[in-house]
């Protein structure tokens, strides 16, 4: 940190808070992708662009230890005129990747939800979803680039002639459309999942691990109060806090969208650290939850009145189970005798006929 001063301890925890989140979310998309290979389950949409937000988050994590090195976290009477200018540009830069990170994040979650619930209402809402979130990321984009005129204006107000916008308004309306938007997606699969025919425990289960999104609003809430509190006159010291936010906000909605994949590796850590009872009692050809939700099977399970149960090896079971039909021209009967491990079906027929004259 030789490039930072030494009195701007504020940048320094913002730099180390970042850095953790960056490191987590590397760690947690790593291990969805050997997931995936695990199960022998191909790389899709969902997957890439998870990855494609999660290198985003840490470029934006870059553009912030960028902007600590040029001042922030300092009083701006403390910072040089040639810093607060490439301040202004990485906070101009950090726009662009907190948009493109939190839009993929979104994007990802959505793409996820199209490959579990194939109801086809729900895929024409999910990408009409998906065409808002593009929309919003380039009205942004354009609301950005045109807000002050000239756009070097934006860094270089005393050599360069020109004005801007209210600035202000537009964070604060861009972090409340996005929360809307946070929000939205979370919300989309809910009245799905509780319409399934499922035990109340596992509804409740499953709502939390999809509402788990919910933590990220929080996050993009106070973000955006924390942006309505920063003055125009002061933004080194006041964007410190907004600095820190925008870096959690795209980092945890990675880690988010990729927990309910990591089924697989919580399996190998109860081996790992010698709980056998988490594999042994599972059904391997049994889907999880999260496979089986977007079936389109609606009917119920048939009971079976002779469930087939695992027989031990060293004994010796004989079983006969027998089942009658009398119809006018006979009777058919069945015998299934279980024997070592040996099913031998027996058929007979016993037909009984009268002649008429």
């Amino acid at each position: 940190m030789v490039l930072i001063a030494e009195n701007n301890h504020t940048g320094k925890r913002v730099i180390i808070a970042a850095s953790i989140c960056g490191t987590f979310a590397v760690v947690v998309v790593g291990l969805r992708f050997w997931a995936r290979k695990h199960k022998k389950n191909r790389v899709d949409s969902s997957d890439w662009t998870c990855l494609a937000a999660l290198i985003t988050s840490l470029a934006l994590i870059g553009s912030t230890v960028n902007t600590v090195v040029q001042g922030l976290g300092l009083p701006a009477s403390e910072v040089s005129y040639g810093k607060l200018q490439n301040f202004a540009k990485g906070m101009l830069a950090g726009i662009f990747l907190w948009t493109a990170a939190v839009t993929l994040v979104r994007i990802s979650m959505i793409l996820f939800y199209i490959k579990i619930f194939r109801q086809r209402p729900f895929m024409i809402l999910s990408w009409l979803c998906i065409g808002l979130n593009i929309a919003n990321l380039l009205s942004t984009y354009v609301v950005a680039l045109s807000i002050c005129r000239p756009l070097a204006f934006n860094w270089d107000p005393l050599h360069v002639r020109g004005h801007c916008g209210n600035q202000k308004a537009f964070y604060l309306s861009n972090g409340f459309i996005n929360l809307f938007l946070d929000v939205s997606v979370i919300l989309m699969p809910m009245p799905l999942l509780w319409n399934l025919k499922l035990p109340m425990m596992k509804k409740i289960s499953l709502t939390f691990v999809f509402g788990m999104g919910l933590g990220i609003c929080i996050v993009t809430l106070i973000r955006t109060v924390e942006v309505a509190r920063t003055s125009t006159t002061n933004t080194t010291y006041d964007y410190a806090s907004v600095g820190v936010l925008s870096v959690m906000e795209p980092v945890f909605g990675v880690i988010n969208c990729s927990l309910p994949l990591l089924r697989p590796v919580s399996k190998k850590l109860m081996v790992f650290f010698g709980n056998k009872e988490g594999t042994s009692q599972s059904n391997p050809s049994r889907p999880s939850f999260l496979q089986s939700i977007g079936s389109n099977r609606t009917r119920a399970k048939l009971r079976d009145p002779y469930a087939l149960n695992t027989l031990d090896t060293h004994k010796t079971y004989r079983t006969e189970i027998c089942q009658s039909h009398i119809a006018e021209e006979g009777e058919s009967k069945t015998n299934l005798v279980f024997q070592d491990e040996a099913i031998k079906v027996q058929r007979g027929w016993d037909v009984q006929y009268s002649q008429t004259k």
